[in-house]
């Protein structure tokens, strides 16, 4: 504790500064850094849209990026480097890789994900491995995986189910290095049977793509 005095003199412990609020005024800088495209150096380049960021900051906290510029990827010594979009092995929407960003700045998956459509949760568990973003590169990433798996299933509601459990379906690859993309689409299934009554009402069962309700369908 730290020692004031009042203004009779006496001394007065006062508690030191909290250590979490302090760390999250360090986040949110940093997150305000890069949302202002404040000072950067650096250009993500996916689906025709530019990403200006910090290549320090992509270096320290994530092994991919550090990898790529670091060691040698032509393009990122120009000061740039394309992500591959969601039509790629790996690939990402722009939301996704927004809410990826967000992350890396400030190591808090709930403020990478707040707002977001749970298909940005589905692509980031999906591409995970690509990223280097899953446990064994650093044991943090292990919370913003299970968020992402929590996310979805709050998340998920009969207007978006369908939708869901198509991309889920379409996502699966094994670059992903985890078994939490398995599980959401299993999670999904569940949600989807046990609503088909309403999904047919809505006429949104027909819409599903993949064979795992074929029999159903039929």
């Amino acid at each position: 504790k730290i020692l004031n005095y009042s203004i009779e003199g006496n001394e007065v412990e006062e508690p030191l500064p909290n250590r979490e609020v302090e760390r999250e005024k360090r986040d949110r800088f940093l997150v305000s850094q890069y949302k202002n495209a404040k000072n950067t150096d650096f250009v993500l380049k996916i689906q025709d849209k530019k990403v200006p960021c910090h290549k320090d900051m992509l270096v320290a906290r994530c092994q991919f990026f550090e990898s790529a510029i670091r060691v040698g990827m032509s393009e990122a010594k120009q000061g740039e480097m394309t992500i591959p979009g969601p039509d790629q092995l790996g690939g990402i929407t722009y939301s996704a890789l927004d809410s990826l960003l967000i992350y890396i700045y400030c190591n808090r998956p709930e403020w990478a994900l707040k707002d977001k459509d749970p298909e940005v949760a589905l692509y980031i568990l999906a591409s995970a491995g690509y990223f280097c973003l899953t446990p064994e590169f650093g044991k943090d990433h292990a919370a913003l995986l299970e968020y992402c798996k929590k996310y979805i299933s709050e998340n998920t509601k009969i207007s978006n189910c369908v939708n869901l459990y198509n991309l889920a379906a379409s996502l699966q690859v094994e670059e992903s290095k985890n078994k939490l993309l398995d599980m959401s689409k299993t999670d999904l299934l569940y949600y989807v049977n046990k609503n088909k009554a309403e999904l047919e009402k809505r006429g949104d069962w027909k819409n599903l793509q993949t064979d795992d309700l074929k029999a159903s369908k039929e």
